[in-house]
């Protein structure tokens, strides 16, 4: 038998105005998790302000760094411990959604910790379900945070930083505003927008797709060609920015069906060389695609098609169809040009390599790489060397 499962338990509410039903959702003792932007900008305290209206006592956290520490997760975990909320609210990008959900996995799980989470990783201790009910406000439009059962958290190693998956369990309720993403920088929207692209591309050919993550991922692809530019381009409520907030949803969902390589060697990108996670992805994944070709050529032939990609040459046109979206969305071509030097690369890679290739997100990739092909992916991407032999 080949029984496939799929499951989205968030309850996710999309529009214009889409905040102003929080009163509704949340309990009586509301801790907010955000970033510093989100606070200055004052969404923090409209959020604060909406549970207040359903008399709710409020506490903010609102520390929450870009790919966040282990350390910083324990920092809002004991402040939860200490408030006993009934309500956690995630208002940010991914980082801040994921350190939410970690905190919330914390707080219904007797007797662990930050560590003890990230330890179990994909594996972790049962929770005590619907004790705390998790609300996540996604500030960027790509990671999928808010629709996904994962968390990323950077742990400190001996060898340096290190990306942990750990499974948390999705949030509860999402809220997709399009007035919250409506303050993005470009170079932000930019990146997100790419890392939902990553998310969708990477999913169809997963080992563990099926029809209906493939026509989410099909769907969220589409939406992105057609949308990242103009989002890119554009600030504050527009249809384009609107657009990617819901293909960001749908591409994070289609991660029930697993990533791939793209994921697992930019998870080393970040904290080797501080780039940014959806502009790793970026600069992987025609890289990533190109390798994969026959492995997955009848899933990137369809994806090529839905694009309008006729040819004989379909995944070399998917190949450089994802190379110019790139380009016309202002993310650098290559490594070298993101400011990685080529000493700088060849110290990290012995690390990276190892690190690669022990990502749980290798494991659903259509074809499974030798240690030689992930450091010649790495150099591959620091020059944009896309020879494309290997996908036709």
């Amino acid at each position: 038998m080949d029984i496939r499962s799929f499951s989205i338990p968030t309850e996710i509410h999309l529009g214009a105005g889409a905040l102003e039903i929080l009163p509704s959702l949340c309990g009586k003792r509301v801790m907010v998790v955000a970033d510093p932007v989100m606070t200055q900008l004052g969404f923090t305290e409209r959020v604060c302000g909406l549970a207040r209206q359903a008399g709710a006592a409020t506490i903010v956290f609102d520390e929450v760094e870009p790919d966040p520490s282990q350390e910083t997760c324990a920092a809002g975990a004991a402040l939860a411990e200490e408030f006993k909320p009934d309500t956690i609210i995630g208002l940010g990008g991914g980082s801040t959604l994921d350190v939410t959900k970690t905190v919330r996995a914390v707080c219904e799980t007797p007797g662990a910790t930050v560590a003890s989470q990230v330890a179990a990783g994909y594996n972790p201790q049962p929770r005590e379900t619907g004790k705390i009910t998790c609300i996540a406000i996604p500030s960027t439009s790509g990671t999928g945070s808010e629709v996904s059962r994962g968390a990323v958290i950077t742990e400190t190693t001996a060898q340096g930083p290190l990306k942990r998956i750990l499974f948390t369990g999705t949030p509860d309720i999402a809220l997709l505003d399009p007035a919250v993403p409506a303050t993005m920088p470009s170079h932000v929207a930019a990146d997100s927008g790419y890392d939902a692209l990553a998310h969708a591309v990477e999913s169809v050919a997963s080992v563990e797709s099926h029809r209906v993550t493939q026509a989410l991922a099909a769907g969220a692809v589409a939406a992105v060609f057609a949308n990242l530019p103009a989002s890119v381009q554009e600030t504050g409520v527009t249809t384009a920015r609107n657009e990617m907030h819901v293909a960001a949803a749908m591409a994070g969902a289609t991660m029930r069906a697993g990533l791939g390589l793209c994921h697992a060697l930019s998870h080393q990108l970040t904290p080797a060389f501080g780039i940014p996670h959806g502009r790793a992805n970026a600069l992987l994944l025609p890289h990533v695609v190109a390798y994969n070709g026959q492995a997955a050529v009848e899933r990137y032939t369809d994806l090529a098609a839905r694009l309008g990609l006729n040819g004989d040459q379909p995944v070399a046109s998917l190949v450089a169809a994802l190379a110019k979206l790139r380009a016309d969305t202002g993310i650098p071509a290559s490594l070298q040009a993101a400011g990685v030097t080529k000493a700088q690369l060849a110290q990290a890679l012995p690390h990276m390599v190892a690190n690669g290739a022990k990502d749980p997100n290798a494991r659903t990739n259509p074809r499974q790489p030798t240690p030689d092909e992930i450091e010649r992916l790495y150099w591959d991407a620091w020059e944009d060397r896309r020879e494309l032999a290997h996908a036709h």
